[in-house]
Parts: structure tokens; C-alpha cells; sequence
């Protein structure tokens, strides 16, 4: 506040008398808040492309037909998906913080995966994945983690989605905090294991893949996908939740 009165006062000092009116005309004030977000390793809003809008340069590529159309990334649910390729940073260390606005097209079916967001090149080249599956008619999100590449940690959390909608999905996680939130409510683990993190997630060399997952990629996501986030340590769920606040993509 402090900061902004003297800038205030600074912009009046400039202020110069408008001819013949004796009136004030006033220099515009700018934002001067800070767009810097603490921990933010990206973000791909595709809003109107598929760069990395955190400012770490980690833009996607889109791949198959996947196109960033009406402010998100349409996929064909076939072989669409973006990836990035793969940065030490893109593995955090401590913990880690994926969050994402999905819209789908169809639910998927038993045993079906959609994938949000995943760093999996393979069974035995895992980091995470961040997904939507069904198990005997529910609807569950998935978040698997890794620290070897093989073993895995797997946590399933049932939710009520439907098709044609925004809705948004989290996870964050670290050695001492977890949670999974959809629709800005946190969802209770079903069954699986918490995601662990005793010790640093695998940092594989396989790309970021969204909207599915593994060098020969499977579970393609159908629908749309926006504000894709990946922190480097785990958001409390206030944070989450004025993620969530901030609204879905158009």
C-alpha cells in the first residue's frame, strides 16, 4: 500500500494543467502488482496458443490434430495430445502441484483412462500421471507416483463429472501434505495408497504429456483441456481452491 500512495503521488506531481480549462489532466496510474506466482514451474493456459505463460519456456507442441481453439486445446480423444519436452524443473523435487480445467466429450468406460496431465514414458520409465478412469461405473481421479520408475504409489478418488461441462481437478502432494481436489471441494481417497514422496519423484527424460501418456502414447483424453499447472512444491487447499475461483477457461 505504502508503495502504491507514493507512486500515486509521484504520477500527480507529473500532472499538468490542460489549456485554457484550468482542469487537471491526469497521467493513466498503472498495475503495479506483481504477475510473478512463487513455485509456478508453468502454466499452458491455451487461451490463444500453446506457450508456457509462467515464463520458463516450456511451450508445448501440439501433435495429431490437437489444436488450441475457443481458449483451450481441443483433442480428438484418438491420438491428439501436446507435449513438452522433457527439464529437470518439470520433475520438482519436494513436492509437486498439478492442476487443470477439463471439459470432456464422453465419459470414459471400465477401466478407461483419460489423462490430463502425465510424465510416463513407459511401465518402468514413470514420474506421474494425473488422470480420470472408471471402475465398475464410477468416476474416479487417479494420480500415480513414482520415485524408482517402477514402483508406484496410486491414490483413487471418486467424483461426480459429466460430459459438456468445466470442471476442475488438482493434486498436490509432498512428504507432509496431500490432498486432491475437484470443483473446488477436496474428494476423500477411495482406495490406493497416498502418492509418496520419501523421496524425489523419478526424474525420467520422458516429456510432459497432456491429454495422455507413454513414448507410444495411450488414453487419449476426448474434449477440451485449460489452465494446465504444474507447481514445484504442494498448494494448501485455500491455494486450490482460488485456482479454482479464478474461473474455468470459455
Amino acid at each position: 500500500m505504502t508503495r502504491r500512495l507514493a507512486i500515486l503521488a509521484a504520477l500527480l506531481s507529473l500532472c499538468t494543467t490542460a489549456q485554457g480549462g484550468g482542469g487537471m489532466m491526469l497521467l493513466p496510474l498503472m498495475d503495479v502488482a506483481t504477475t510473478s506466482v512463487t513455485g509456478l514451474v508453468a502454466r499452458w493456459t491455451f487461451a490463444t496458443d500453446a506457450l508456457d505463460s509462467s515464463g520458463n519456456g516450456f511451450n508445448a507442441t501440439l501433435t495429431n490434430g490437437a489444436a488450441v481453439t475457443g481458449g483451450s486445446l481441443l483433442l480428438d480423444g484418438t491420438n491428439d495430445y501436446a507435449f513438452v519436452a522433457d527439464a529437470d524443473a518439470l520433475t520438482p523435487t519436494n513436492g509437486i502441484t498439478l492442476s487443470c480445467w477439463y471439459n470432456l466429450r464422453t465419459l470414459p468406460g471400465n477401466g478407461v483412462f483419460y489423462q490430463f496431465i502425465a510424465k510416463e514414458g513407459s511401465a518402468t520409465d514413470r514420474s506421474y500421471y494425473f488422470a480420470i478412469t472408471d471402475t465398475a461405473g464410477q468416476k474416479i481421479l487417479i494420480i500415480v507416483t513414482s520415485s524408482n520408475g517402477t514402483a508406484f504409489a496410486e491414490a483413487r478418488h471418486v467424483i461426480t463429472t459429466t460430459t459438456g461441462v468445466w470442471h476442475h481437478a488438482a493434486f498436490s502432494g509432498s512428504a507432509t501434505n496431500y490432498v486432491i481436489m475437484h470443483d473446488g471441494a477436496e474428494i476423500t481417497r477411495t482406495s490406493g495408497t497416498a502418492p509418496y514422496f520419501n523421496a524425489r519423484l523419478f526424474n525420467n527424460s520422458s516429456p510432459v504429456q497432456i491429454g495422455s501418456r507413454r513414448t507410444t502414447p495411450i488414453d487419449y483424453l476426448p474434449g477440451r483441456i485449460g489452465k494446465v499447472d504444474i507447481y514445484n512444491y504442494a498448494l494448501t487447499t485455500n491455494a486450490l481452491i482460488a485456482i479454482y475461483n479464478e474461473g474455468s477457461p470459455p
